[in-house]
């Protein structure tokens, strides 16, 4: 009887023994979300530009994609149905999934920024609430730890200049500098006070520094990006499945019927000779947190393994230089965007051009400052190609010392599309100086207004 009283209180007393219940939780990052390359688009379906690379990826590479989509692309077209608006979006993103699924990819998200339809790329910032879509983007970098992020260029180009593209490169961009800060989003990367439980505060993420950070463009000619990163072909035929990339990215995107992209990518499909994608896809290099070399391959000295937090090296804004004249808008703010992250390289990638349809005036936002002690008095001119005629912003102005005068100077172009026209405005202070800007400007039946 008292030996069986003994064991009894032996296992009793068991459990105040063993190792707590919470401690046998694993502690550590998810392994099944871990990725290789992250793309961050604007809407489901940009992924055809860079279709032929993701091909290469997935099939012959065999690395892991994620995607994260930072609208679902309500305010798009549709080719096939009478959904529009949020039923439109959800449709996109049921196309979306069927058609990564072509290359095996499972994890994507689909965030909620409105779709806006126009280049402008602050206006597009503005209607997403840009620091609610970020800790979006930096969650799923710490979630995904990829090697690479691959996103749009945040530049206005000649093409589509779509401004959602621009700001999820805004995003991306920023959510590469900020995964790996570890005072940034803070409370993502909080313990949860008990994972044996539900209801915790704290996300129980870990800070995680992407190592590269490249660009691609949606402008209809990718030249000026020679030089400036890799480039790989699109008409080179993939050994695994022995049709070209290009051919590829066609059929992934042929599963998006409601896209004219969909509607595109069949007919290339049908005939073999419908242009698709640029050949080559050329890629533009931004930033890395390992040895690098500009035209290397993505992968070029990535690891699985964490490397340290690589801040970008901020540039000072250039010193005061009296009265002188700089494009605003959007221009303005991706060189205050280059010097907070260390992309100084790009400042000119491409030169400044802007596009419209025909029938509609070239916008072209200006920035006068007086950096001196006094005011003065200065003229703004336009020098146009001929037939060219300026609505707005001509005229003269009294800048007041240490202030900057935004104008909203107006081009009325003519022509055909296609056609080009360098515009130039000059800035005449008499005694304390001129200086002038210029940008080329397309007329390209571009549907997005400016």
């Amino acid at each position: 009887m008292r030996k069986t009283l003994v064991l009894w209180l032996a296992l009793a007393a068991a459990p105040a023994l063993a190792t707590p219940l919470f401690a046998q939780v694993p502690f550590g990052p998810d392994e099944r979300f871990r990725t290789d390359v992250l793309c961050v688009f604007g809407h489901p379906d940009d992924e055809v530009l860079v279709g032929s690379l993701l091909s290469r990826l997935a099939f012959d590479q065999k690395k892991r994609l994620a995607m994260v989509y930072c609208t679902r692309g309500g305010m798009g077209a549709n080719e096939v149905g009478c959904e529009h608006a949020q039923a439109l979006a959800d449709v996109r993103e049921i196309e979306g999934r069927d058609a990564l699924a072509f290359w095996g990819v499972t994890r994507a998200w689909f965030l909620d920024a409105p779709d806006t339809p126009g280049q402008d790329v602050l206006r597009s910032l503005s209607g997403w609430r840009e620091g609610t879509i970020l800790e979006r983007v930096v969650r799923l970098m710490r979630i995904t730890r990829p090697r690479v992020v691959l996103t749009f260029l945040p530049a206005m180009t000649v093409g589509e200049c779509h401004g959602d593209h621009q700001a999820a490169g805004v995003i991306a961009t920023e959510a590469f500098d900020l995964a790996g800060d570890p005072s940034a989003f803070a409370h993502q990367l909080a313990a949860p006070r008990d994972p044996t439980r539900s209801g915790n505060f704290g996300e129980g993420l870990a800070a995680w520094q992407p190592q590269k950070l490249y660009y691609f463009s949606d402008a209809d000619a990718t030249v000026f990006l020679d030089g400036k990163g890799p480039a790989y072909r699109s008409s080179e035929v993939s050994p695994s499945k022995q049709r070209t990339y290009q051919h590829l990215a066609a059929e992934e995107a042929s599963r998006q019927d409601s896209q004219d992209v969909g509607v595109i990518a069949k007919q290339f499909l049908r005939t073999n000779k419908f242009p698709l994608l640029l050949d080559p896809e050329r890629l533009a290099f931004a930033r890395a947190a390992v040895p690098h070399t500009t035209s290397g391959d993505i992968f070029e000295n990535t690891t699985d393994a964490p490397v340290a937090f690589a801040p970008p090296v901020r540039t000072a804004r250039p010193p005061a230089r009296g009265v002188w004249l700089e494009l605003g808008g959007a221009w303005a703010f991706y060189r205050e965007l280059h010097r907070a992250h260390g992309l100084t390289h790009l400042d000119d990638v491409p030169a400044p051009e802007a596009s419209t349809d025909s029938a509609h005036a070239v916008r072209v936002p200006l920035l006068l400052h007086n950096d001196g002690t006094q005011p003065v008095d200065a003229v703004l001119r336009p020098a146009l190609p001929p037939g060219w005629i300026a609505t707005a912003g001509a005229g003269a102005y009294r800048l007041e010392p240490h202030a900057t005068w935004p104008v909203e100077a107006r081009v009325l172009a003519k022509g055909q599309n296609g056609t080009r026209g360098a515009v130039r405005w000059d800035l005449d202070a008499g005694a304390q100086g001129a200086t002038s800007v210029s940008l080329s400007a397309c007329l390209s039946g571009n549907d997005l207004p400016q």
